[in-house]
């Protein structure tokens, strides 16, 4: 029977770090907890995917060639996890729960009022926002 993974030290690495500040920084409504436990917790599981990708190359690097039960462990590791899938699975959750919060540029400038907030510095959402514009004022 294998032993199940233990959890990864706590080390708060970059998202982690940043997502703490951003919180710190914000004016958010006790109602809002939620979605700010939801933040931190998907900014820890990406900070220890990260860990994990490094565990998992110390292990390959360390294990024999003839140790057979060791490299099977450890193909089904790097299959389960690995940290491409983790983050390109979390960053757009993440990064969607900070909007939510407010805490992303296009977030506060919707907040403001700013109709071409989705438009960003993305050229083709610049000129998706302009054609919206414009077809609204020149209906068909």
């Amino acid at each position: 029977m294998t032993k199940p993974l233990k959890r990864l030290p706590r080390r708060p690495t970059t998202m982690t770090v940043a997502v703490r500040r951003a919180l710190k920084a914000a004016d958010l409504d006790p109602k809002d907890d939620g979605v700010v436990a939801l933040v931190k917790e998907y900014a820890r599981l990406m900070d220890d995917a990260v860990q994990l990708g490094g565990l998992i190359e110390d292990v390959r690097a360390e294990l024999d060639d003839d140790d057979k039960s060791g490299r099977r462990k450890l193909a089904r590791l790097e299959k389960a996890v690995t940290v491409y899938q983790t983050t390109n699975d979390l960053g757009p959750k993440l990064l969607a729960a900070l909007s939510a919060l407010g805490l992303t540029p296009e977030a506060r400038a919707k907040d403001r009022g700013d109709k071409n907030a989705s438009a960003g510095t993305n050229p083709l959402g610049k000129l998706i926002a302009i054609h919206g514009a414009a077809s609204r004022k020149h209906p068909a």
